[in-house]
């Protein structure tokens, strides 16, 4: 089974660790001073440097894997109950992949190396899920 791996909270390590950096002094001198407000910020900073976004993208679907700090979760769509697909070209050289069923759409920005690959998967099967090409003028 191909699998496509595709991350959409690529941060820089330094952000990373500035925020945890940020978030335990928040908390530290919050605490001394008593401002509760400053602590949620500082939990809020460290929350968001190990949150963590990562996208499958399989024969059978897309697999959206969700992990912070205290729960996981996953979300599956498969592509047998999508109506079709629209790839628009973003104005920072990504492309924006919509996933429409008859209810809702799923963005995902892909860069630019993934586009080939995720159409080549997505005609290869059975069903031939129609995909809508968008210029951007």
């Amino acid at each position: 089974m191909r699998k496509i791996v595709i991350n959409e909270n690529n941060y820089n390590e330094k952000i990373r660790n500035l925020l945890v950096f940020l978030g335990l002094f928040l908390i530290i001198f919050s605490i001394r001073s008593k401002s509760w407000w400053k602590v949620i910020i500082g939990v809020v900073f460290i929350y968001f440097s190990i949150y963590k976004k990562k996208i499958f993208i399989t024969e059978e679907g897309i697999e959206y894997n969700y992990k912070g700090i205290f729960f996981k979760h996953k979300e599956e769509i498969n592509f047998s109950t999508l109506s079709h697909v629209t790839i628009l070209k973003s104005k920072n050289e990504k492309y924006l992949f919509y996933f429409i069923k008859s209810d809702f759409a799923k963005k995902m920005e892909v860069e630019k190396e993934y586009v080939d690959s995720i159409v080549n998967l997505i005609e290869s099967r059975e069903d031939k899920i129609p995909i809508e090409y968008v210029v951007d003028k």
